[in-house]
């Protein structure tokens, strides 16, 4: 709530929780669905669990509110495309609180990308690491959609998306807990597409203590990005085998948490149902992406079927 209250042009007009203590909003209801029901509010954040991000979505839709939903959009890929069939047949805007592509640094670095600063994409490296010590979190359990892939792994899977487009395969190797989700998974995707081969070389892990970083390379140069990646405020262009060196820094207040209601207010005084900057056809590669991840490495959650 911080972050939205922080964003210009938004206005935190009420919040549902089961606590009152410190809301920041105006009014505060013991139910979402009193929030839900409340005129003056016109979109609704929804930083719930992941398995309860369909459910709720499905009924803001219903109830005509715009929904900015927190990362991963879904559990799965079927979950996000009926919650993107459900917010088009409502004519409301649906977009996914993930701040890497709507970072003033994604903007910075697609332009040298194109400007061939690199030569030839490559491949790309990130990681998303930290330790996730508290026993009853909800992001260890297989009924909340939890797992370090869908927790942070979203992270590394979407940068490299950024970079390198939607991968054509993708090999994964875990260790699960014995809740049945995923402490740990190392990915490498593969992309066929264009002259050569690419490939992206990811790790996530909610059992190891913080690696944050993220890289990419080309046939003339590569970029490294200072930690945190995903939301850096300087990175760093090498060229000539390290011979030249530049520093680009992109500054900005607080910890980019923002970035997300920022896009979604523009969207919605624009009229956009979806942010071209994250389309839900991207989301939803992601998604199919992380589905077939989790097949791989032998993760399954209770609602999915087939």
């Amino acid at each position: 709530m911080p972050a939205i209250a922080a964003s210009p042009r938004a206005h935190l007009v009420a919040a549902a929780s089961q606590s009152t203590s410190g809301a920041a909003a105006h009014r505060v209801y013991t139910s979402y669905a009193a929030l839900l029901d409340d005129p003056d509010v016109e979109a609704v954040y929804i930083p719930l669990p992941n398995s309860l991000h369909r459910a709720w979505v499905e009924r803001a839709a219903r109830a005509g509110k715009h929904v900015l939903c927190e990362k991963p959009l879904a559990p799965t890929a079927p979950d996000a495309a009926a919650m993107d069939a459900a917010a088009s047949a409502a004519g409301v805007a649906l977009i996914e609180a993930y701040m890497t592509p709507f970072h003033p640094r994604a903007a910075a670095i697609d332009a040298l990308v194109r400007d061939g600063r690199l030569g030839q994409l490559r491949f790309a490296r990130a990681a998303f690491t930290g330790v996730l010590d508290r026993a009853d979190d909800h992001r260890w359990r297989p009924d909340m959609g939890g797992g370090a892939l869908l927790d942070v792994g979203i992270y590394p899977l979407a940068f490299a998306q950024l970079i390198l487009g939607n991968p054509d395969t993708a090999a994964a190797t875990a260790r699960l807990w014995p809740e049945g989700t995923d402490a740990a998974t190392a990915l490498l995707l593969g992309y066929t597409g264009g002259p050569l081969p690419r490939h992206a070389a990811l790790t996530c892990a909610s059992d190891a203590e913080g690696s944050l970083t993220g890289f990419i390379y080309g046939t003339e140069g590569h970029i490294a990005l200072d930690p945190p990646y995903y939301r850096t405020k300087a990175f760093s262009v090498h060229r000539e085998r390290g011979a030249k060196v530049e520093r680009h820094e992109v500054p900005y207040d607080g910890n980019g948490l923002r970035f997300p209601a920022i896009e979604a207010g523009r969207c919605l005084r624009e009229g956009l149902i979806e942010s071209p900057l994250l389309p839900h056809a991207d989301t939803l590669a992601v998604m199919r992406t992380m589905d077939a991840i989790r097949a791989e490495i032998g993760v399954r959650y209770p609602h999915e079927t087939g």
